[in-house]
């Protein structure tokens, strides 16, 4: 008992001379892909939740999903508070349509750059690190996430589709551990995606905020 105190201790002692922090994470996944704001989870939606569970599921301590019908605005804003209130470090990826200043939600519903905003008068809004916005112009609204209180965030300055994009950002940022920039730079089409980055290009999935 003394020697399982002791190595705890240690470590702990360890980690604030080495700099290292014992943070919890989550991650929040958006995904609302359709126009037609169909009930039935379409196949590209299905795909995408497969494919983050299997990119991300060992990067966070838990991820929240809001997928089809649940991916409504009252509800994304819900769950990220739930997500600030519970865990030191929350992430967000948002995949779905998109237009100048706004992306969809279901239920016609629109989440505009005033709501983006609006993000910083969550309690804990300050542990809110990255943001993936995954639809077309999401480039318009990543300095809104920025100005809410995350570190960093990415999105498009094009029409644009999340694959093979997103697949292969998540395995580079997530499962090899690579900045964001670097993570981006091997993900992109060339001639392709346009993805870009708000904020520190530096960021690992392993940084603390």
């Amino acid at each position: 008992m003394k020697r399982t105190y002791f190595l705890f201790v240690f470590a702990m002692l360890f980690a604030f001379l080495s700099g290292t922090a014992f943070a919890s994470r989550a991650a929040v996944i958006f995904i609302e892909m359709e126009h037609e704001d169909s009930d039935e989870q379409a196949l590209e939606e299905t795909s995408t939740v497969y494919i983050t569970s299997v990119r991300l599921a060992k990067c966070y301590d838990r991820l929240y999903w809001l997928v089809n019908t649940s991916a409504t605005k009252d509800a994304l804003i819900e769950t990220m508070q739930a997500a600030l209130n519970g865990y030191d470090t929350v992430d967000a990826y948002i995949l779905g349509h998109g237009g100048m200043q706004f992306f969809w939600c279901h239920f016609d519903d629109r989440f505009y750059v005033d709501d983006i905003i609006g993000l910083k008068t969550l309690k804990n809004s300050d542990r809110l690190r990255f943001v993936y916005i995954g639809s077309c112009h999401s480039w318009d609204v990543a300095d809104e996430f920025i100005e809410a209180g995350a570190v960093s965030s990415i999105g498009s300055a094009v029409k644009m589709s999340n694959f093979p994009f997103y697949p292969n950002f998540l395995y580079y940022f997530g499962t090899k551990g690579y900045t964001l920039s670097r993570a981006l730079g091997l993900s992109q089409v060339p001639l392709v995606d346009d993805f870009r980055i708000r904020g520190d290009k530096t960021l690992r999935i392993t940084t603390e905020k």
